[in-house]
């Protein structure tokens, strides 16, 4: 998605609440004082304007929205421990991370992905931005052992979050037998763990993280996420769904 479309997208929103923001004031003019009525009538012609301005957009932003990139032959499901929608945005994270870098793992903090569920059929663009409606972009932060632990009993101390090639067993709220991709967790190493920016910055109670070295990637994960859906067909454009028998990672 380029960054010229998103500008438009927040302008075009800017000029609803602008549009909407008039429509409230003649509401309230009018309860209130037939005085102030008289002089609802231009602010009124104004917002018809305006939404007359904006209507081919507005037509133009739903074609874009309505787009199908993907198909899903069933419900992926936002969960804890562990969930289909949160494994689909962690690997598509991790992807779109190791396209020009290297990251061994992928995590995304649980609140951040923010519907329940991504129900059956066609997958539009604008069921993404429902996901993941937010301008966060993929970083690479270089996680001691020690700190990739700490992470991680966090996440369990919270009830889960969405992981990739990351593992461990919760409980009593604590995590243990971590791995990644497949290896115990060596607190000798440094691990390279793609995230978005907003955990990387302290987001979501992790501000341990901010002190640590990093790479922007420059890539939102919305925009991965997308890339990610696209790029499930197989010979011929023939659309298939997320693998949901991979529960665990």
């Amino acid at each position: 998605m380029t960054n010229k479309f998103q500008l438009f997208i927040h302008a075009l929103l800017i000029a609803i609440i602008v549009v909407g923001s008039g429509c409230f004031h003649k509401q309230v003019a009018v309860q209130y004082s037939d005085k102030v009525s008289k002089n609802i009538q231009p602010a009124l012609q104004d917002s018809i304007a305006v939404s007359n301005i904006l209507f081919p957009y507005k037509v133009a932003m739903e074609a874009k929205m309505n787009a199908v990139i993907g198909f899903n032959d069933t419900v992926l499901a936002k969960d804890r421990p562990n969930g289909t929608l949160g494994n689909l945005v962690c690997d598509a994270i991790l992807e779109s991370a190791n396209k020009n870098n290297t990251a061994l793992a992928s995590v995304m903090n649980y609140g951040g992905v923010r519907v329940p569920r991504l129900g059956q059929g066609d997958v539009t663009l604008g069921e993404v931005f429902e996901i993941m409606p937010f301008d966060n972009e993929i970083c690479i932060v270089a996680m001691p052992g020690n700190i990739v632990d700490t992470l991680c009993q966090q996440i369990a101390q919270s009830g889960g979050w969405p992981v990739s090639h990351l593992s461990f067993v919760i409980k009593n709220k604590k995590a243990t037998q971590i791995s990644i991709n497949n290896e115990p967790l060596d607190y000798s190493k440094t691990y390279p763990i793609a995230m978005s920016d907003y955990i990387a910055n302290g987001g979501d109670k992790c501000s341990y993280l901010i002190p640590l070295p990093r790479i922007n990637c420059n890539v939102m994960v919305r925009d991965a996420l997308v890339d990610y859906i696209r790029q499930q067909k197989r010979p011929g454009g023939r659309l298939i769904q997320y693998p949901l028998e991979r529960l665990q990672n």
